[in-house]
Parts: C-alpha cells; sequence; structure tokens
C-alpha cells in the first residue's frame, strides 16, 4: 500500500471536486459518489467511515457509497475504468497505469502517506532473522497489492535474490 491516495479519474474531477463547493450544501442535489477503498474493511480506513459517521459528506453536499477493495493497485484501475468515481488506491500503480495508457489515467489528488506502512511479519522464534532468510521462502499477500508489486525494488535494495522467493496470492 505504499502511498495510498484518493482517486479521481481526470473527466469526472471538475464534477467531484468542484460541485460541493460551487454552492452551499442545502442548495443542491447531492453528488453521488461510488468510492472503492484499498482492501478489506480495516482499520486504516477508518477516517472515511468517521467522515460518513460524523456528517462530514453530507454537509458538503456528497452521498458517498462504500465498498471494500481487492488491493491497492486494483483501485485505481477500477477508477480509470468508471467503475467508481473515486478510489483509496497506490500511487505506483497510478504512475504505471500512467505511463502505459496516459488517457485512461486517474489523478491523485491527496497523498496519505509520506512513508508506507509497509512491513513483513514473520514470528518471533522462527527461522527469519535478516531479509535474505527470505530466499526459498514463500510471502503472501493479496495479489493487488502494492507492497507486492514493489517486492522486486525492495529485495534488490536489500541484496534479496527475488526470483529465489516465491509470491503467493492469499486473497
Amino acid at each position: 500500500m505504499p502511498h495510498e491516495s484518493p482517486l479521481v479519474p481526470r473527466h469526472r474531477a471538475h464534477r467531484t471536486l468542484a460541485s460541493p463547493v460551487a454552492a452551499p450544501a442545502v442548495a443542491q442535489a447531492r453528488t453521488r459518489l461510488k468510492f472503492v477503498l484499498n482492501w478489506r474493511y480495516q482499520g486504516l480506513q477508518g477516517l472515511f467511515f468517521l467522515a460518513e459517521d460524523r456528517g462530514f459528506w453530507r454537509e458538503e453536499g456528497l452521498e458517498v457509497a462504500m465498498d471494500q477493495g481487492e488491493g491497492s493497485a486494483a483501485a485505481v484501475t477500477k477508477v480509470a475504468t468508471s467503475a467508481y468515481d473515486l478510489g483509496f488506491g497506490d500511487i505506483n500503480a497510478t504512475v504505471a497505469l500512467a505511463a502505459t495508457r496516459p488517457a485512461e489515467a486517474p489523478f491523485d489528488v491527496m497523498m496519505l502517506y509520506n512513508r508506507p506502512p509497509f512491513c513483513l511479519a514473520v514470528r518471533a522464534d522462527g527461522p527469519i532473522r535478516t531479509a535474505k532468510d527470505l530466499e526459498g521462502r514463500t510471502l503472501g499477500g493479496p495479489a493487488n497489492d502494492g507492497a507486492l508489486r514493489l517486492f522486486p525494488a525492495s529485495a534488490r535494495l536489500a541484496g534479496i535474490d527475488a526470483s529465489k522467493v516465491t509470491i503467493v496470492n492469499m486473497q
């Protein structure tokens, strides 16, 4: 989940960003938005649910329907294909999409993490003590996860041969 960011398709930015500000919320119909999260419902998405619970969306003239996602990179594609209006996705996936299909790429309107909260969880009493100990092992995570997409680069920086690490989809 590197640099999670809410995404807006370029062709909808004027509607989603300008409309709520153009007139007081009481004087206009609510703008309906479909919002895809980066993964299953979890704590780091709490700010979005807090906004809903406290009526912040409504105060801004928004009616937001939130759905759980299938990985932070998948949120980018879902916004780019107009399946969703907004997404909590991965900046690296946005850059990759913009490089390969610039006309379809959404743009990011806000960064939530300066440093992504990546971690590799292992048992304290297990055999993995250093990054090099990952070689010959299997890592699991969601297929569309930004952190796993960056694993080859991270492995290179850590001196690990990424081809010696098996990645398993754990959706």
